[in-house]
């Protein structure tokens, strides 16, 4: 589903990082598809079993260093769990965020058994279940965040289609196109035209008059 949902957006530049115990570098934002789909892949494999989010987030943050701030910016954060941030990762998450201009997107891939992270349950402060309070600090952040849970393809497809009609924003990026720009040359020729016609208009008044 997440392909597909690449592939519906062709025009659309992506990166991708998986995360483990830390953050696993897929590939920076790029428009190469069959490049994402390797890099999606990888980081869909069954090896990876921890669920350092801090790192992954992290590391997805940087990816828009270089980026220009056109169109629609975000992260999809897709995991099957949640997980603690340390007080450095938080401000250091919460103000490259917002530097870089960017919309959190968390689906989580929820068991049955799961605490669900839209319950209205009332806990202790010390015993918030784990995506909860992941869940609160995201809110917190000050940014554009949508969370979602998926617990069957039906819930993930309608996620990833909710995601991509609130990012729709018109994408503006140069082309290159082959040869060379005459387009200054054409300008400079029509303005000399013009001089040499207007020359030539007050030479006929002229000579006229003294006829």
């Amino acid at each position: 589903m997440i392909t597909k949902f690449i592939d519906s957006r062709p025009d659309d530049m992506m990166g991708v990082v998986g995360f483990s115990n830390s953050a696993l570098y897929g590939i920076k934002i790029s428009n190469n598809r069959d490049a994402i789909h390797a890099a999606i892949n990888a980081a869909t494999s069954p090896s990876i079993n921890q669920t350092n989010i801090g790192s992954g987030l992290t590391k997805a943050v940087t990816l828009f260093d270089n980026i220009d701030s056109t169109g629609s910016r975000a992260i999809i954060l897709l995991s099957d769990g949640a997980g603690k941030l340390s007080p450095r990762v938080k401000a250091t998450l919460q103000t490259s965020l917002k530097k870089n201009k960017l919309a959190l997107y968390w689906i989580v891939l929820r068991q049955p058994d799961d605490v669900s992270i839209f319950s209205k349950n009332v806990y202790d402060e010390d015993r918030v279940p784990t995506a909860v309070a992941l869940d609160r600090y995201f809110q917190s952040l000050g940014i554009k965040y949508q969370a979602y849970e998926a617990d069957n393809p039906t819930t993930l497809q309608n996620a990833i289609q909710d995601i991509g009609s609130r990012e729709n924003k018109t994408i503006q990026y140069p082309i290159t196109i082959p040869g060379r720009n005459y387009s200054q040359d054409f300008a400079a020729l029509g303005l000399m035209l013009g001089v040499l016609i207007l020359l030539l208009k007050n030479l006929r008044i002229y000579s006229w008059k003294n006829t």
